[in-house]
Parts: structure tokens; C-alpha cells; sequence
């Protein structure tokens, strides 16, 4: 024998709500999660950086290199790690002491593991390459992905 339920046209309302609330908590938790991810990664660069930044520049490790072969080199980095350059922008070199800095602006999308992996072998780079600058954040193409923001500082050899 089947009963009817009353209200019934309430049920589909309620269950609709419920739904959208689960589906509305859970992305709300993912993205705090990915946020706190983020943040303990800039912790960690910050601290690689000063570390980093204590050796100082050896003369034996400017190069002659050129832009177009490191910006090879960081694309196929990123590619090892499953991170996508979306940007790679060169800025001028500037003349410094003897060698030439020059900056270049770098825009990723990846998993946060994968970027997390890229950046730290940046940090063992085998090209005189410094990390100046990162920004991250949750991409707008998808709540997995991380659009990371990179500067980086290029040293080489003043030309003679």
C-alpha cells in the first residue's frame, strides 16, 4: 500500500537547497584549503630566498647566456612539472657592477604540487637565476589549478 506524503511539493525545494549547500560548503573548503597551500608556499620561497640570497653572486657563474635559451630552459622546466607558461616577458637589462641583471616576468598555471616542484628546482637552477617576486592564486579556469606570478632576476656577464 502506498502512502502519500504530505507536503510533498515542499521535498524537491528542500533537497534542492540541501544539495546547493553541500556543493556551495565544499568548494568554499577547497578553496580555504588551497589558500593556506599558497600561503605556506610564499612562507617557504621567503625563507629559500634569504638563504639564497647570502651566497651571493660568483663570477663564475655568469654566463654569456642568452635570454631566448634560459626562457627555453624555464618553459621546459615547467613542462617536467606539468606547469604551463601562459607568459614570458624579458625586461631590459640594466648594467650593474660589472654584470647585467635583467628581469623577467613569468605567468604559470598549474596544480600547487606541480608549482611547488618548479619552484624548487628554480631554486637549484643551474643558470644564475633569482627569484624576486611571486604572486598566487586560485585560477579562474578551474578550482584545481594555480595561476602563480613570477619574477625572476637574470645575471650575466657584462659584454666586454
Amino acid at each position: 500500500m502506498i502512502t502519500r506524503v504530505r507536503n510533498a511539493g515542499i521535498l524537491l525545494p528542500l533537497t534542492m537547497v540541501f544539495v546547493l549547500t553541500a556543493i556551495f560548503w565544499w568548494e568554499a573548503h577547497v578553496v580555504r584549503g588551497l589558500a593556506g597551500h599558497v600561503s605556506d608556499l610564499q612562507k617557504e620561497l621567503a625563507a629559500l630566498q634569504q638563504s639564497s640570497g647570502r651566497r651571493g653572486l660568483n663570477p663564475d657563474e655568469l654566463g654569456n647566456l642568452s635570454v631566448a635559451s634560459l626562457m627555453d630552459d624555464l618553459t621546459q622546466l615547467g613542462r617536467r612539472h606539468g606547469v604551463e607558461m601562459t607568459s614570458i616577458q624579458p625586461g631590459e637589462p640594466q648594467v650593474k657592477e660589472g654584470h647585467l641583471e635583467q628581469t623577467i616576468h613569468l605567468e604559470t598555471e598549474g596544480r600547487y604540487r606541480d608549482i611547488g616542484d618548479y619552484l624548487a628546482e628554480l631554486e637549484v637552477f643551474q643558470k644564475p637565476v633569482k627569484i624576486t617576486s611571486l604572486k598566487m592564486e586560485v585560477s579562474s579556469s578551474g578550482l584545481e589549478l594555480i595561476s602563480a606570478t613570477l619574477e625572476l632576476m637574470l645575471y650575466r656577464r657584462s659584454p666586454q
